[in-house]
């Protein structure tokens, strides 16, 4: 079933209960074992419906919506409305209502509510759904301290959790948008009962009881989901008369965003966001070259030739160069879609460590001649056992990956093709050993509308900038607002050695800066390198000369050539989350 809001933008109405009630084109499919939507229902219980449809436990009769007898509909607006909205009535569950009052009401020694968010019935004091109330004490009470018990809004607490590949964030638990529904729990009146994951939290959602439960619901619904080529995220609801739903997206999503809302479900409700690497695949900081994103797009165009036998290669895919040079190499899954990035050097020309920081362990031989790049620094943004083996339901439309895998010898991830660096895509999840935050470039730091680049992470050995320039890390991770928004490299030599073809040195355009020669797209940064790419004290003293081709300054035959690579919009990045 698809669903869609453009009618609800028309009228201003959102329901608060229900959202498969916004113009279902279709009813929704009960579980097996659940009972007849239209039992207890009887004619004088039935009320229009604007939507020509009805939501559970609601019988469509074709002009009508018509409710169980513990049921009742009245006149009303969508903002008021706690249960259902038809367009014109709100039809409400007066069990349920009796029910959900009892279950989180809790005496009062202060005949009061205590200026909290719980309202005062009389004798005891009623609060929303997300909080949860249990015995304790006043000293440890850090919420609403009833003299009995204390009251906690859970959502005030740290709302995002991650689930093996997606983020989820109880903040919110509905996003604005097409989605596709299931139903969790069987239809109402036994509306919480024969969940299909196995394990019942009953009508009304327990902290302290099912947490594991959620947990179980929560991995269905990312099964499912995963079996979804084009799904991104769904959401997880309960709603106030213990019925649980997942619906599916396939609109890219980000957390937050203006579309995420909260209706008024039960506190475990949430929005889960499948975890990616971005929607973006452009390098150089200047130049902002887009790259072809699958095979097709590769092929069409003039400027990449395949490299390789051209057949899927057993480690890296079909692989494509853009005019000739080496770095970057594109790789493609058996699909055809984008799966990594290898930047390769002519070994002959820019020999590995300790003439350079390209280290044995960090590269790997491809099987491709040395004018082509016969050793590599490989990244992936797939898993790369699959490579030749995946499917199209592996790929999300859209996005570049699941991951970024930096292969390494030394990585502490071992598979069956290897050993990988698994790079953190949020940066809460970091960093890996070794690596320093420094300087941050937003967008508009080098001029007005300028690309950014956000917080620089640097691999290094010595503090305060002692890091021999052979030992610093050719891998640099970028970060804004707590998200990896680009990767880069800087392949550090001496004697006046560069990785282009040929061993060609940049080429001198003005204002002491350099370009690159040919096709080449690395960059060659000059100092003062501060305080866009590093803090001062963090500035590598080894640098002090770089990149000046002059054997007559200390270090002056010192190099490095830089690339970035983006995975979300260069454009739109801040130092928001720097540290």
């Amino acid at each position: 079933m698809r669903f869609s809001h453009a009618l609800m933008l028309v009228v201003g109405v959102i329901a608060e209960e229900d959202e498969s009630a916004m113009l279902q084109s279709q009813k929704v499919v009960a579980h097996k074992n659940g009972p007849s939507p239209d039992e207890g229902t009887s004619d004088s219980n039935c009320a229009t419906s604007l939507y020509k449809s009805c939501q559970s436990p609601g019988n469509w009769t074709g002009s009508k919506c018509c409710f169980p007898d513990h049921y009742s509909c009245k006149a009303g607006d969508a903002d008021s409305c706690t249960d259902i909205w038809t367009g014109w009535e709100c039809c409400k569950n007066e069990q349920m209502t009796d029910d959900n009052l009892d279950n989180n009401c809790v005496k009062s020694l202060f005949l009061s509510c205590q200026q909290s968010a719980g309202k005062w019935m009389g004798s005891k004091c009623c609060f929303p759904d997300h909080y949860s109330c249990m015995p304790g004490d006043a000293d440890s009470c850090t919420d609403t301290w009833t003299g009995w018990e204390c009251c906690k809004d859970e959502l005030a607490t740290t709302t995002t959790t991650t689930l093996d590949g997606f983020v989820c964030n109880k903040s919110f638990n509905f996003i604005v948008g097409n989605y596709d529904q299931i139903s969790l729990t069987g239809a109402c009146p036994n509306c919480s009962a024969k969940p299909i994951y196995g394990e019942s939290m009953g009508a009304r959602y327990d902290l302290n009881l099912d947490g594991h439960a959620v947990t179980q619901a929560l991995k269905h619904c990312k099964a499912e989901c995963m079996k979804r080529s084009s799904c991104t995220a769904f959401f997880f609801q309960k709603h106030g008369n213990g019925h649980e739903i997942c619906g599916f997206y396939s609109d890219a999503v980000n957390l937050p965003s203006t579309k995420m809302m909260r209706h008024g479900h039960q506190a475990c409700s949430q929005v889960c966001i499948r975890d990616t690497l971005g929607d973006e695949l452009i390098v150089g900081i200047w130049s902002q070259t887009g790259m072809p994103r699958s095979v097709p797009e590769a092929e069409l165009s003039d400027d990449w030739q395949e490299v390789g036998d051209g057949k899927c290669h057993h480690r890296f895919g079909r692989r494509f160069q853009r005019k000739g040079v080496p770095t970057p190499t594109l790789m493609f899954a058996n699909t055809g879609h984008i799966a990594g990035i290898q930047y390769g050097v002519n070994t002959q020309d820019f020999p590995l460590y300790p003439d350079s920081n390209l280290k044995a362990e960090g590269v790997l031989s491809t099987d491709l001649p040395p004018q082509s790049g016969d050793y590599a620094l490989t990244t992936f943004f797939m898993d790369p056992d699959r490579i030749c083996n995946s499917k199209r339901e592996d790929h999300m439309a859209g996005k570049i990956g699941d991951r970024l895998w930096v292969a390494n010898a030394t990585g502490g991830i071992a598979t069956a093709s290897g050993n990988y660096e698994e790079i953190p895509l949020r940066q809460e999840d970091g960093p890996l050993a070794g690596y320093i935050p420094s300087g941050c470039a937003a967008s508009g730091f080098a001029f007005p509308g300028s690309p950014g680049m956000g917080q620089h992470w640097w691999r290094v050995t010595e503090g305060e900038g002692n890091t021999a320039c052979k030992d610093g890390g050719p891998v640099f991770l970028l970060y804004s607002r707590g998200r990896l928004v680009a990767m880069g490299l800087t392949l550090v030599s001496f004697d006046n050695r560069v990785p282009t073809v040929g061993n060609k040195r940049p080429v001198e355009v003005g204002g002491g800066r350099l370009g690159s020669p040919g096709d080449e797209l690395w960059e060659w940064a000059r100092q003062d390198l501060t305080p866009f790419f590093f803090h001062r004290p963090d500035n590598p003293k080894c640098l002090k000369n770089f990149n000046q081709f002059d054997d007559s300054l200390e270090g002056g035959t010192v190099t490095t050539a830089t690339l970035h690579i983006w995975f979300s919009d260069p454009y739109n990045i801040t130092c928001d989350g720097s540290v």
